[in-house]
């Protein structure tokens, strides 16, 4: 069923009536599906249900607590939070919306990790001619972004079930002083723990505008891309960035470590 030269142009069922336009019907151009990416993420963010709008009066009181919290922030560590010139913004948004925006938003780094997981070496010299080896590769190539596509939508839309913030992994996203929380994540959270609302507002104010603030400084921004893009060359801990020229920090899971790290890759201080 497969011909002596092979599948031609990606597609391993050529030839085959019905499973040559269903493949045709699930190949994307690119090393993702964006689509189906997108798609996954909403739907298992959401779990198939309608959301309602996040409350004005949560953007009210999200506007009124974030002057609060860009006071303090600014005191403590002395950087600048804007990245446009605008005043930041913490906006309510909807599971899928914040799964909609991060599919957009880590698309560079997605992009970089599937090439990297599809690139494959050259066969044999003794199998490069072997049909069944030409059908592998023609549904790895046909069906490899559809299939990362699924991946990660699916890891997206878990993260939005949870999270609170923008910022609940701290990867640099493009140029943005608009900054989205959502907001149901965020009182179920509260209500969970018996935390008051506002308290609990205000706490996350304070750590997306400083982790923001953090992960807009030039040097900070480009060592942490660097360790996404290519995680094998990522730096080691308390090791030199060659590019920066700055010593990456050494990151603990406690607080006061986190802290201290954070603080520490801003002010451009060496901990090697």
């Amino acid at each position: 069923m497969v011909g002596d030269q092979g599948p031609t142009e990606g597609n391993p069922f050529e030839g085959i009536p019905f499973l040559n336009d269903l493949a045709k019907m699930f190949q994307s151009p690119g090393a993702v599906s964006w689509d189906t990416a997108r798609q996954f993420a909403i739907q298992i963010a959401t779990a198939g249900q309608s959301e309602d709008n996040p409350d004005p009066v949560e953007r009210i009181r999200l506007e009124e607590l974030t002057r609060v919290a860009d006071l303090h922030v600014t005191d403590v560590t002395g950087l600048a939070l804007s990245t446009t010139g605008r005043v930041v913004q913490l906006v309510p948004v909807t599971k899928a919306t914040w799964a909609a925006r991060t599919i957009d938003a880590w698309r560079p780094l997605l992009e970089r990790l599937s090439q990297s997981l599809t690139s494959t070496a050259d066969p044999a010299p003794d199998e490069a001619d072997d049909p069944v080896t030409q059908l592998l590769q023609g549904f790895s190539t046909a069906f490899g972004p559809l299939l990362f596509g699924m991946q990660a939508g699916g890891m997206v839309g878990h993260l939005a079930a949870r999270a609170l913030g923008q910022y609940d992994l701290p990867i640099p996203r493009p140029p943005s002083d608009e900054l989205a929380v959502v907001s149901s994540n965020l009182n179920e959270f509260g209500a969970a723990w018996d935390v008051p609302p506002d308290d609990l507002r205000l706490w996350l104010c304070v750590s997306e505008l400083a982790t923001h603030a953090v992960l807009s400084i030039p040097h900070v921004r480009s060592v942490i891309r660097q360790c996404c893009s290519a995680p094998s060359r990522a730096p080691s801990s308390g090791s030199c960035s060659p590019a920066s020229k700055r010593c990456w920090p050494r990151w603990s899971a406690t607080s006061t470590g986190w802290s201290t790290a954070w603080a520490s890759a801003s002010s451009g201080r060496t901990t090697c």
